[in-house]
C-alpha cells in the first residue's frame, strides 16, 4: 500500500490550549469558509458548498496567537525541519475551523498552492483540537483512500501541493487549528 508523504506530530499544541481553543470557537463561533479561486487576474474567496462546507475563526487576541506561535515554535517547527529540511518562518493564518456534521462538513479533493494568492505556500498543518466525532479524516487520493487523523493536540504536516480531501463529518464536530 502506499503512504502518503505526510508528518505526523502528537502534542503540538497542548490539552488545554485545545480545549480552551474549542471553547472560544464554541462563545464566538465562526463565519462560513470558502474557497480560494482566480477570477479576472485577482484571488477571491468565493463560498461553495459543492467544494467545502466549513466555518473558521481567526484569532485575533495577540495573547492567544502568542501562546499557540510559542507551542509551534517549540514542538512542530524542529521536526518539520528535521524531515523537511526546511526551517519555516511564518504562518498564513491563525485560524480555528469547525466541521459540523449537523451541516454536512466536508472539503473535496484539492490543493493549497494553485492561486496566485496561496503560490508562497509551502506546507500544511492541520492541528488536530478535539476527538469526539466521525469521519473528517485526511485523504491523499494519490497516494489510496487510507486516512490520516492526528490524535488531539497532534499535526498532520503535509506539502501544498499535495491533492487531498477531507471526508464527510458523519458524527460530532471537529475543530482543527
Amino acid at each position: 500500500p502506499l503512504v502518503a508523504p505526510v508528518l505526523m506530530v502528537p502534542r503540538v499544541l497542548g490539552f488545554e490550549l485545545c480545549d480552551f481553543l474549542v471553547q472560544i470557537y464554541e462563545k464566538i463561533g465562526g463565519e462560513e469558509s470558502g474557497v480560494l479561486l482566480d477570477q479576472g487576474g485577482m484571488t477571491r474567496t468565493i463560498v461553495d458548498h459543492s467544494l467545502k462546507r466549513r466555518h473558521d475563526l481567526l484569532i485575533a487576541l495577540p495573547q492567544v496567537r502568542e501562546a499557540i506561535r510559542q507551542q509551534i515554535v517549540d514542538r512542530l517547527l524542529p521536526p518539520v525541519a528535521r524531515y523537511f529540511h526546511f526551517p519555516a518562518t511564518r504562518m498564513d493564518r491563525y485560524l480555528v475551523s469547525c466541521y459540523d456534521s449537523a451541516l454536512g462538513g466536508y472539503f473535496t479533493r484539492h490543493r493549497d498552492n494553485l492561486n496566485a494568492g496561496a503560490r508562497h505556500r509551502r506546507f500544511a498543518v492541520s492541528i488536530n483540537l478535539n476527538g469526539d466525532y466521525d469521519g473528517c479524516d485526511l485523504v491523499f487520493p494519490e497516494f489510496g483512500r487510507r486516512t490520516y487523523r492526528a490524535p488531539v493536540g497532534g499535526a498532520v504536516v503535509f506539502s501544498c501541493g499535495a491533492l487531498h480531501e477531507v471526508t464527510p463529518l458523519t458524527r460530532g464536530r471537529r475543530s482543527p487549528f
